[in-house]
């Protein structure tokens, strides 16, 4: 716990002021299309970001958010931390989520709000019912990927609305519900008034409403987007549109769906993990002949990491071993829950 007075003291007495198009961070993304990628972030997305999730969901002074995804994450940083500071609220930030004390720490803090993962609902759904369910704070959960069928009874259980939303590390929020009516269950919402979208065929020529495509942005005013990648990856920009690799569906009243990634990605409790990077640390193991990494259903919705390793000829492999390997060089969301070896 560090006090607000050790803040305070600690922050430089100099404020410079900068133009909205400088540099204000760099994030790495989660690597759906190869490698991770190092993301160049201007001060004007990241602000201008955090007031259209504030205007979105309707958050105030009054707003407590209940914060535990890591801040290097986009997540973290605009929907949870610089959202409440643009809208004059409190942020209660924790190391991780616990399915067990949850709603001990809504309680703990007056949590009004929080954002996260739609992994968690499966989770809290799968906590004994008491009572006194319906007696918390937290009026709004704004999560990814939420299951469709599991909207009606976490909100009557809970008496917590949920909301979903649609960016990435490049651009957020791309689209978001509409403030008082919100969207369809199972859809983000409609774009944001800073973006157009598409769904789009291989082609990138759009295709009729509910006919699934990948989902194509671009820009309608300066600097919401990313600058531009660490190395430059044009890749993902072509005939104009920013290709996301998500694959989702319009409906004829304009709002969205998504509908899962294109290819090259593992979706675990809301992270994308590339297939590419995972093989390619797998493959650094001395004793590692080949691998192959792939998603499997998880417990908890979404999925789990399999890896399939193949040993030097003459050599035998430990998968215990691998895991602790695995370990020391991934971030914890990458590491394999199963590890299979092949010979």
């Amino acid at each position: 716990m560090v006090s607000w007075d050790t803040v305070v003291a600690a922050t430089p007495s100099e404020v410079r002021e900068v133009e909205p198009d400088a540099v204000a961070g760099l994030l790495y993304t989660s690597g759906t299309t190869g490698r991770s990628k190092a993301v160049l972030l201007s001060h004007n997305q990241l602000v201008r970001s955090a007031a259209r999730i504030a205007e979105a969901y309707g958050l105030g002074p009054k707003d407590v958010m209940h914060t535990w995804p890591p801040l290097f994450h986009v997540t973290g940083q605009t929907y949870m931390v610089l959202s409440s500071l643009v809208a004059g609220g409190a942020v209660a930030i924790f190391p991780a989520f616990s399915r067990t004390r949850f709603w001990d720490q809504v309680h703990d803090t007056s949590a009004t709000v929080t954002v996260g993962l739609g992994g968690i609902v499966s989770m809290l759904l799968s906590t004994p019912e008491a009572p006194g369910d319906k007696d918390n704070s937290l009026r709004l959960a704004v999560l990814g990927g939420i299951p469709v069928e599991q909207i009606e009874p976490f909100e009557h259980r809970f008496g917590t609305q949920l909301r979903e939303g649609f960016g990435s590390t490049e651009a957020d929020p791309i689209a978001t519900p509409d403030p008082v009516s919100g969207a369809p269950p199972g859809s983000f919402g409609r774009p944001t008034p800073d973006f157009e979208m598409c769904v789009a065929d291989a082609l990138d020529v759009p295709v009729p409403d509910g006919v699934m495509g990948q989902i194509l942005v671009r820009p309608l005013v300066p600097d919401v987007m990313f600058r531009v990648y660490e190395d430059d990856d044009a890749a993902t920009w072509r005939n104009l549109w920013y290709h996301t690799g998500d694959m989702g569906v319009r409906d004829e009243n304009g709002f969205y769906y998504f509908k899962g990634r294109d290819k090259f990605t593992i979706r675990r409790r809301g992270e994308n993990i590339s297939v590419v990077e995972l093989e390619e640390i797998l493959t650094a193991h001395p004793d590692i002949a080949e691998c192959v990494a792939i998603g499997v259903p998880a417990a908890v919705g979404e999925e789990d990491v399999k890896v399939a390793v193949v040993p030097r000829r003459g050599v035998s492999l430990d998968p215990v071993e691998v895991h602790a390997f695995c370990t020391r060089r991934m971030a914890r969301f990458m590491v394999p829950r199963y590890i299979e070896v092949r010979h």
